[in-house]
């Protein structure tokens, strides 16, 4: 609770006529009435924040005044909306707190929030006189995470500093900025006793590593019971495209006897295949009979990487085998491969009404490659599958078929069909036939009729030209099924929202009458979910440092429905960090889902942070889940990282501050 003498001293700074303070009084009031009541940490620091959106320095000066008396989230979230005024006044503040707070959480804060405004010239200065290898550590993690220019030698200097914290931050920054410079001293530090900085050395070895350093990340992975090392271990050795460094692992992966090590051997031997596939190809080979059924699933995805002579056969093999995680893997990899014999299509169509899902999508995706009449009797028979993802490859593979017998039986099951599968149906006839009557089954059934029983299909150059011709000349037109840019479609859907500390920023930046992130884009969901098509489903994840999923079942948008989402989006307050793969993976979770729409103003802080292992897990996951991911970037997102996640996934992305 905020003390007397802070009370009259704010009372003297609202009296002071030297600058407007419009509702800065108001503000401070909500605040304080939280904070008296011990209201929830997201509702004190939004009203904080509230405050700091005046972004003028009378609030700057009142928010200074409150930290001495705050604490715990009050005081965190106090800082963060000094930072949120952006103004000299602010940022003298946030560097007195800095320089004389004996709170190292306050100061620790104080300097991630300055290096988000760019104050970053003053902080590298600072960073040089500190004493406390705490407060180092954390300075240099806030300027390696803002990206900071010419930071490179602070970074090389720090590699070797006495303190283990701030030699890990470095050793971050290493991999971070991909300093090849540093190659020597990361090696170094593999042999630190520190297990952060090992860690963090094995990382950046695996960026920039020798034959040398990765020779020493092997020998730690067979040596370390560490689960976090293991991984690290495991990722950077994926991370290797030299002929040497890929040798190493292949010899190493031709000795090893304990199971679980061959396991990460194998993830890293598929990876290299990609890039050295003679060199990968001895080991994948002899792994291929391997009992442990986690390595060969590695090694399937390797095979077809490395594509080496006589893989089909080997992967045939693997079709019958008794685990249908196995038999599924094998069927992708032929999938992706393609070129069969009669015998194996014979296979393939037999899968296809394999009693698990995942093994008949992929083996129905496989049999793009053998466009027979049995093979197109067996895609067809898919198109009744009652899970929807079986559905959805049958479509995708007559279309890559392009027999003209299928158009009937894709119009049969667009008449009936109530999940995403049905636009599917419409894109994939327009493909082929160079029509385009969207999802009107009728006038596709009529239309087939009128062309008679020898028609023939143009080909997919024509098709797509006509196709392209067609919809250049139709007027675009307004539709309330869009969200952010991007069509609403059928099934169920889940809409991701981002509720971190940062979504209490000012939508368009500058004006205190404006409103904030959070407000504009929950009026934009709340409208998006009114407007679904018929027969959908939607269902709402939203997240900071961890997710929330707002229905254990995904419900129709009735009336009631959409209102009970928008009192829960009324009743969020943002507060926290962004935690971005937990939340993707809660979406996917939800049961059924077709359609995931991602809206994010921060890169991923919280939780697992590597953007591009973020794009490899979730789409592994995905996979054989065929969910269309769409991606939309505000404020600070990452655009490359979202739009990359969104076209790993089949989805679309926008970045909302590329629109005029």
């Amino acid at each position: 609770m905020v003390c007397l003498p802070s009370i009259l001293a704010l009372s003297l700074l609202l009296a002071c006529p030297q600058e407007p303070a419009d509702g800065l009084e108001e503000r401070l009031e909500a605040a304080q009435g939280l904070i008296s009541s011990h209201a929830e940490a997201s509702k004190i620091a939004t009203a904080l924040h509230a405050v700091g959106n005046l972004k003028n320095d009378v609030a700057a000066d009142a928010l200074a005044m409150l930290i001495p008396d705050l604490n715990d989230v009050a005081r965190y979230a106090a800082i963060q909306a000094l930072g949120m005024c952006a103004t000299d006044s602010a940022i003298v503040h946030l560097r007195e707190i800095i320089e004389e707070s004996r709170q190292m959480p306050d100061r620790e804060t104080s300097a991630r929030v300055l290096a988000s405004t760019g104050d970053t010239e003053w902080l590298q200065k600072y960073f040089k006189k500190e004493k406390n290898s705490q407060m180092q550590a954390g300075i240099l993690a806030a300027l390696i995470e803002e990206e900071v220019e010419g930071l490179e030698k602070t970074i090389l200097k720090a590699v070797r500093h006495k303190n283990g914290a701030v030699r890990a931050v470095a050793l971050h920054g290493v991999w971070k900025f991909e300093l090849s410079e540093a190659a020597k001293l990361a090696e170094k530090a593999l042999k630190d006793s520190n297990l952060e900085v090992k860690m963090a050395a094995v990382r950046a070895c695996g960026v920039i590593g020798s034959h040398s350093a990765f020779r020493q990340v092997i020998s730690i992975l067979k040596d370390t019971s560490n689960p976090a090392l293991r991984s690290a271990c495991g990722e950077a050795l994926k991370l290797a495209k030299g002929e040497k460094e890929i040798e190493l692992i292949v010899s190493a992966t031709m000795r090893e006897r304990d199971a679980d090590t061959l396991v990460v051997f194998a993830d890293a031997l598929a990876s290299a295949a990609k890039h050295q596939p003679e060199a990968a190809t001895k080991a994948l080979l002899k792994l291929i009979s391997s009992p442990v059924e986690e390595v060969r699933l590695h090694i399937i995805r390797g095979l077809a990487n490395a594509r080496p002579e006589g893989v089909l056969e080997l992967l045939v093999e693997q079709l019958e085998d008794g685990d249908p995680t196995i038999r599924n893997e094998a069927a992708w990899a032929l999938g992706e491969l393609g070129g069969f014999e009669p015998e194996l299509e014979e296979k393939l169509v037999h899968l296809t009404q394999d009693k698990h899902t995942n093994v008949r999508i992929n083996s129905t995706r496989a049999l793009a490659a053998c466009p027979t009449d049995a093979a197109l009797e067996a895609v067809i028979g898919r198109l009744g599958d009652r899970f929807w993802a079986v559905r959805s490859a049958a479509v995708e593979t007559l279309g890559r078929m392009r027999r003209p017998e299928s158009l009937v039986f894709l119009v049969d099951v667009m008449e009936k069909d109530d999940s995403r599968v049905c636009e599917e149906i419409a894109e994939v006839l327009a493909q082929l036939t160079g029509e385009d009557f969207a999802q009107q089954a009728g006038t596709w059934r009529r239309w087939i009729e009128d062309q008679g029983a020898d028609y023939q299909l143009p080909s997919q150059e024509d098709a797509l030209a006509t196709l392209t011709a067609k919809r250049e000349k139709q007027k675009a037109t307004e539709s309330d099924s869009i969200y952010h840019g991007i069509t609403l479609h059928a099934g169920v859907s889940c809409f991701i929202m981002d509720v971190s500390g940062s979504m209490n920023e000012l939508h368009n930046g500058t004006s205190s009458a404006g409103v904030t992130r959070y407000t504009n884009f929950s009026n934009a969901l709340k409208k998006a979910i009114g407007n679904l098509p018929g027969r959908s489903k939607f269902n709402i994840v939203l997240f900071s440092s961890s997710s929330t999923t707002w229905r254990p079942a995904s419900v129709h948008p009735t009336e009631d429905h959409v209102e009970a989402a928008r009192d829960f989006l009324d009743g969020t307050s943002p507060f926290g960090g962004t935690n971005i793969y937990d939340a993707l993976f809660a979406a996917l979770e939800v049961e059924d889902v077709q359609n995931i729409y991602l809206l994010t103003d921060g890169e991923p802080t919280v939780g697992f942070t590597n953007t591009d292992g973020i794009i490899s897990h979730i789409t592994r996951i995905n996979r054989d889940r065929r969910v269309n991911i769409h991606t939309i970037a505000a404020g600070d997102a990452e655009a490359d990282f979202l739009a990359d996640l969104a076209a790993a996934n089949g989805g679309e992305a926008v970045d909302l501050r590329e629109l005029p």
